[in-house]
């Protein structure tokens, strides 16, 4: 949370909208969403819907801005979006599949992932 915050004040926007990128594709496959989103979007296309996001984003940013950014120069900063996604999935793909297995960092509803590879437990018969 302090590395957005950290991006947020320096302008690094970037960077900020890559972290919150991140941030929201991590909420998103948690509960009920990531159910959903698991049956109905298929695990190639995955990838594209972190770039709209990302793309999304920078433009609502740039139109709620004050004074507002006009429309065609907020969708051509729109591709700093889709490079904050590309930022993203290039991130999950280095922590969270080369460097964790494909274990995630946080499990369900924000509980620490469970170890699937420990065993039963100690005083287990």
């Amino acid at each position: 949370m302090s590395s957005i915050i950290a991006a947020w004040q320096a302008h690094e926007w970037l960077l900020f909208t890559a972290l919150i990128v991140g941030a929201v594709v991590s909420f998103a496959k948690q509960g009920w969403l990531g159910g959903w989103l698991a049956a109905h979007l298929p695990p190639a296309a995955r990838p594209y819907l972190a770039m709209a996001l990302g793309f999304f984003g920078t433009v609502a940013g740039e139109l709620c801005s004050q004074p507002p950014v006009p429309l065609v120069q907020a969708l051509l900063d729109g591709v700093n979006g889709i490079i904050a996604g590309m930022i993203a999935i290039a991130g999950h793909q280095v922590v969270i599949e080369g460097m964790r297995g494909g274990k995630e960092i946080v499990g369900k509803w924000g509980r620490p992932p469970s170890n699937d590879n420990a065993g039963p437990p100690a005083n287990a018969a």
